[in-house]
C-alpha cells in the first residue's frame, strides 16, 4: 500500500511526508497564488508500541477548505474549512489540529488536501503530543494576550499624546497600531471565527480590508511625520498609493464574485500584488533620504524594519521566502508588531527631547537677540550722546574759546605793551593747548565719516594723530576693507580703545596693529609691549569690558593673552 522507504506512490505524484518527520522537524512549503486544491501525502510511520494520540497542527488559519482522508479507503477522516462553524474543528482553537491515531505495528497513509483557490498559500505542518499541544496553546495564548493588552496600552497613550501635543501624527500612529492588531488578529483566525465563522466572504473582506487599513494608516503616519522633507512629486506619489490601498479594499466590498469565482479571485490578486510591491519599496527607496537625520534614527529605523516585513510579505504571496523565519508564520508578524510599537516609541521619546532641546536653544537665541538689539540700542544711544557732546564742545566751548585769543590778540595790539604782551603771549599759548585737548577730545567723540574714507584710511589717520602726540611707534600696514558703516564704527572704538589703554596703562613704546579680510571674517591682531594687564581686575576699570562687549555685540570671538612685554588682543569678527 505504502512505499515507506521513499514516501512515493506509484500511481500519482503526490509529495509523501513521513510524520515522523514533522514530527522532529516540522514541514513548511509556500506555494505562492495557486489556482487549485493541493494535496499532501501523510505517512504514519510513528514506529509507536502502544496505542497513541497525536495532533497536527497546521499554521494557517486562513485556508478555505481542509479534507483529510484515508488514502486506500478513501474515507473522509475529517471535513472542515472556514465556511463551517469553528466547532466542526477538531479542537477549539485558531489553527486546524486534527486528531491523529496511531495503531502499534501498522502503517497507514493519510491524504490532506488544502484549497485556497485564488490566493497565496503557505503552511506548516506539525505534530504534538498532549503535553506538547497544552504548551503550545498556553504560549499562544500568552503571546496574543499579551499583544493585545501591550497594542491597547500604547494606543491610548499615543492618543494622549496627540491631545496633549497637539500633533496628528500621534492619532495616525495609534490608529495604526488598533488596525494592525486586529489585522493579526484576524490573519491568525481568531476575529473571525468569533465574530463571522460561517461567512466565507466576510471572511476574506475583513482579511484585504484590515491590511489595507493597516498599510494605509502606517504610510499616512510617515507623510504627516515627514511632511515638511517630502517633495510636491513624492507626496503626490504617496497619497496615490493610500487611494490605490482604499480602491484595492472598497473593490472587494463591492464585488463580492471575487470570491466566488476562484479564477477571478486569482486575476485579481496577481494584478493588486505586484503594484502594492512597488509602491512598499519606492517607499523603502525613498527612506534612505532620511537616515541622514540623525534626531530621527529610532523613527528612520522602526520605518525600514515596517517597510522591509512589507516586502518580504509581498515576495513570500509569490512563493518566495527570504528567510527560514517563515516557518515561524504566527510568531514573526507578533514580534515585529511588538518591535514596531517599541521603536516608534523610543523614536516618540527621542524626538520628545529633542524638541525639548530645540525649544531650550531657540529661547536662549531668542534671549541672545533680544540682548543683542539691547547692546545695539545702547550703543547706539552711546554714540548719539557722544556725537552731541562733541558738536556742542565744538560749538560751543571751541567757539568761546577762539573768541578769547581773539579778545585776547586784540588787548595786545591796542595796548602795546611789551611786559602786558608776554603775559598776553602765554595765555594765548594756553588756549591754543586748550583748543588742540579740545579737539582731541572731540575726535573720540564725533565718528569719522566712514561713508567718505575706507576704514583702513580713517584708522591710519587716528594712528598719525596719536603718534604725533605720544612717542609711542605704531606698525601697522593699511590695506582696503570695504566694509560696512555700522561695523566700522564698532571696529573703530574697539581699537580705539586698545590704543588708549596701551598709551595710559602700559607704559608701551611700540604698538602693532594687523587687520585682514578673509572671505567673510575680518582678523585683527593688536599688541603691545608694555608692562602687561591682569584683564580679570582690570576689565572695568579700564573699559576693557566696553571692548569685550562691542565683539560679543558682533558675534566675534577674542583672545587676550598678557605678560611682561608684551600684551595681545586677537580678535574675529564675521562681516
Amino acid at each position: 500500500m505504502v512505499c515507506c522507504a521513499g514516501f512515493v506512490h506509484a500511481e500519482d505524484s503526490i509529495p509523501w511526508i513521513s510524520m515522523n518527520k514533522i514530527a522532529t522537524e516540522g514541514y513548511y512549503h509556500n506555494h505562492g497564488f495557486t489556482k487549485e486544491p493541493v494535496k499532501i501525502g501523510l505517512v504514519l510511520d510513528l514506529n509507536a508500541v502502544h496505542q497513541e494520540k497525536h495532533f497536527l497542527k497546521i499554521n494557517n488559519a486562513n485556508i478555505n477548505y481542509i479534507y483529510l482522508t484515508d488514502y486506500v479507503t478513501k474515507d473522509t477522516l475529517y471535513k472542515s474549512g472556514d465556511h463551517l462553524p469553528f466547532s466542526s474543528r477538531p479542537i477549539h482553537f485558531w489553527d486546524f489540529i486534527f486528531h491523529i491515531q496511531k495503531e502499534p505495528k501498522i502503517s497507514d497513509s493519510l491524504l490532506l488536501t488544502m484549497d485556497k483557490s485564488g490566493e497565496s498559500l503557505a503552511y506548516n505542518l506539525q505534530l504534538y503530543n498532549d503535553r506538547e499541544l497544552d504548551i503550545v496553546k498556553n504560549w499562544e495564548l500568552m503571546l496574543f494576550g499579551g499583544l493585545f493588552a501591550f497594542s491597547m496600552i500604547f494606543t491610548v497613550g499615543f492618543m494622549l499624546l496627540g491631545i496633549l501635543k497637539k500633533e496628528k501624527h500621534n492619532f495616525v500612529f495609534a490608529a495604526f497600531i488598533l488596525i494592525s492588531t486586529f489585522w493579526l488578529y484576524n490573519n491568525n483566525g481568531i476575529w473571525f471565527q468569533i465574530l463571522w465563522p460561517n461567512d466565507l466572504i466576510l471572511q476574506h473582506i475583513s482579511r484585504t480590508s484590515l491590511s489595507a487599513l493597516s498599510i494605509g494608516f502606517f504610510i499616512y503616519y510617515f507623510i504627516t511625520f515627514y511632511r515638511k522633507d517630502i517633495g510636491p512629486k513624492a507626496l503626490l506619489i504617496f497619497k496615490s498609493f493610500i487611494i490605490f490601498l482604499v480602491l484595492r479594499a472598497l473593490t472587494v466590498l463591492m464585488i463580492p464574485q471575487l470570491y466566488n469565482d476562484s479564477n477571478l479571485k486569482y486575476i485579481f490578486q496577481i494584478v493588486g500584488t505586484p503594484l502594492l510591491g512597488t509602491g512598499i519599496i519606492f517607499f523603502l527607496i525613498y527612506l534612505i533620504k532620511f537616515f541622514k537625520k540623525k534626531e530621527f534614527i529610532f523613527h528612520n529605523i522602526g520605518f525600514a524594519i515596517y517597510f522591509l516585513y512589507l516586502v518580504k510579505e509581498t515576495l513570500k504571496l509569490f512563493g518566495i521566502d527570504l528567510s527560514e523565519l517563515d516557518k515561524t508564520n504566527l510568531f514573526l508578524p507578533v514580534f515585529s508588531q511588538f518591535f514596531l510599537v517599541s521603536m516608534f516609541s523610543l523614536a516618540n521619546i527621542q524626538q520628545y527631547r529633542s524638541n525639548k532641546k530645540r525649544k531650550f536653544e531657540r529661547q536662549l537665541e531668542e534671549s541672545h537677540v533680544r540682548d543683542m538689539e539691547v547692546s545695539g540700542k545702547i550703543m547706539e544711544a552711546q554714540e548719539h550722546e557722544r556725537t552731541t557732546i562733541g558738536k556742542n564742545i565744538h560749538d560751543q566751548v571751541g567757539g568761546l574759546l577762539s573768541a578769547m585769543k581773539i579778545k585776547l590778540q586784540t588787548v595786545k595790539i591796542k595796548k602795546n605793551d611789551t611786559e602786558l604782551n608776554k603775559d598776553l603771549d602765554q595765555f594765548i599759548e594756553i588756549i591754543d593747548q586748550c583748543s588742540n585737548e579740545l579737539n582731541d577730545i572731540i575726535d573720540d567723540l564725533v565718528p569719522p565719516q566712514f561713508d567718505e574714507q575706507d576704514f583702513s584710511e580713517i584708522l591710519l589717520t587716528r594712528i598719525r594723530l596719536i603718534e604725533n602726540a605720544t612717542n609711542i611707534k605704531f606698525n601697522y600696514n593699511p590695506i582696503k576693507l570695504n566694509i560696512n558703516k555700522n561695523i566700522s564704527l564698532n571696529v573703530y572704538r574697539i581699537i580705539s580703545e586698545m590704543i588708549t589703554n596701551a598709551f595710559k596703562h602700559s607704559n608701551c613704546t611700540e604698538i602693532s596693529i594687523g587687520l585682514l579680510r578673509e572671505k567673510d571674517m575680518l582678523h585683527i591682531n593688536f599688541s603691545d609691549n608694555g608692562i602687561g594687564l591682569n584683564f580679570d581686575g582690570v576689565r572695568k576699570k579700564h573699559g576693557i569690558d566696553s571692548i569685550f562687549n562691542r565683539v560679543k555685540f558682533l558675534n566675534g570671538e577674542i583672545e587676550t593673552s598678557s605678560n611682561p612685554g608684551k600684551t595681545s588682543f586677537y580678535i574675529k569678527l564675521p562681516l
